[in-house]
């Protein structure tokens, strides 16, 4: 992650500075952009928490080799109860070749927990499975306890096969077959193969032997024509309780929405970010009084000094002269300001009563040139940043995106054409053509 973002509060200034950009940049699929949207998303940093959304930044092509982007994917799945397809996620992430299933759905497990902690996220994962693969790791449990557990949950192709190679090592094929068929294993698998070929070894060593007797189990018999299946009914049925009974409870347990979860990450780090510009604003305050003080102390150091220096009687005097000189003077200026400035001065209350650009200046044509051809530096050659603040945002305006800020909402309600309906700014960006993306990134340089 630091190779995308330094921290968490650095992604949430960027996000709210210059996220319209980023989310441009992660649409044309910059891998840095992908992952910090794709955070952006998952933590609910200036959007709502959207996991889909999460997951479709996350498994961007650009992003297919980073180990973290398919953590983050494997921890969204299980988030949103797709088990099966979280631990093969979590396995993926795992190059090792010597380690079983199990033991790589371990480690990608343990390598997110140890991500989720270097960012200071207050994200536990589940804690059915923490402890059963703790447990395991631990010694505390068999490699069979726990896949058959996992498989419970799961019921997928991969846990069902990991289960039944334990099983092969065990030599109970009768129960291997059955896991094979829970996870829809197709009957040419090798492991498929391997199991019914041990079966069929483990009946003829049986036949061969000499002490031969017929085994009746529940009134039937393995050498009867009969379908032996019904004396491992009381195995299956177990097998199903226990399955559905982990299952049932895994659900139950699981309704901990993750949402919760993450607004509570979010309250404690918008806290954190109010706090931090609080500091700010306090530093500022500590420097404007110092400098205050500074200007007082050289005021008084330039009354002391003027006193010190002796002046004389005709000094005095022309001093005195040249003040009211200088007095009527500007008498005789104010009085023909007056009389020659009060247009002017109209004018200029009005202006500040007025906005900043007047109302031709974002009438329909001029958002149509916005619209239809890119601007160069003549356009913007002695506009006043404001003045460029608002040609950047009629563009937002034209597609009724409805400003949080009230002086720009304001602004633009005074117009007939404006029609404010979302305030989701990324799908107003997304609505707009090359030419007016190109203009706001144009203009947002020059601001």
């Amino acid at each position: 992650m630091e190779k995308y973002i330094t921290s968490i509060k650095d992604l949430v200034i960027l996000m709210m500075t210059n996220g319209s950009q980023v989310i441009f940049k992660a649409n044309n699929g910059e891998p840095e952009s992908c992952f910090q949207v794709g955070m952006m998303h998952l933590l609910g940093i200036n959007t709502p928490v959207d996991l889909k959304k999460a997951s479709h930044y996350f498994s961007n092509q650009s992003l297919a080799g980073d180990q973290e982007a398919n953590l983050l994917l494997a921890f969204i799945a299980e988030c949103e109860g797709e088990y099966s397809k979280a631990f093969c996620q979590y396995a993926k992430t795992v190059s090792s070749e010597t380690d079983t299933y199990i033991d790589k759905v371990i480690k990608g497990r343990n390598n997110l927990q140890d991500f989720l902690k270097k960012q200071n996220l207050p994200i536990s994962l589940n804690k059915e499975i923490s402890s059963i693969l703790s447990n395991y790791g631990k010694g505390k449990s068999s490699r069979t306890g726990a896949c058959t557990k996992i498989a419970a949950i799961c019921n997928d192709e991969p846990t069902c096969l990991e289960v039944a190679k334990c099983l092969l090592d065990a030599k109970d094929y009768i129960s291997a077959i059955d896991w094979l068929k829970r996870g829809n294993v197709e009957p040419n698998d090798s492991m498929y193969i391997t199991i019914n070929k041990k079966l069929k070894e483990s009946t003829l060593d049986l036949l061969n032997s000499k002490d031969l007797q017929v085994i009746n189990l529940e009134s039937s018999s393995l050498l009867s024509k009969d379908d032996p299946t019904p004396f491992l009914n009381k195995v299956k049925q177990s097998c199903d309780e226990e399955s559905m009974k982990c299952l049932t409870e895994w659900k139950e347990k699981n309704q901990f929405n993750i949402g919760n979860i993450i607004k509570v990450y979010k309250d404690q780090e918008q806290k954190a970010y109010l706090a931090s510009l609080a500091e700010e604003a306090e530093a500022k305050k500590k420097k404007q009084r110092m400098y205050i003080v500074i200007g007082v102390a050289i005021l008084l150091l330039l009354g002391l000094f003027m006193t010190i220096i002796p002046s004389s009687d005709k000094e005095s005097n022309k001093d005195v002269q040249t003040i009211e000189e200088q007095s009527k003077a500007t008498e005789s200026e104010d009085a023909s300001s007056n009389v020659y400035d009060q247009p002017r001065r109209k004018e200029e209350n009005k202006l500040e009563k007025t906005p900043i650009i007047e109302e031709g200046a974002v009438d329909n044509g001029s958002i149509n040139s916005l619209s239809e051809r890119r601007l160069v530096e003549e356009d913007l050659v002695g506009k006043a940043k404001k003045e460029l603040e608002i040609m950047r945002n009629s563009i937002y305006a034209r597609y009724g995106y409805k400003f949080k800020r009230e002086d720009l909402l304001d602004y633009f309600s005074q117009y007939s054409w404006y029609n404010p309906i979302t305030n989701d700014m990324g799908a107003i960006y997304n609505k707009m053509n090359d030419i007016e993306k190109y203009n706001v990134d144009f203009i947002k340089k020059h601001e």
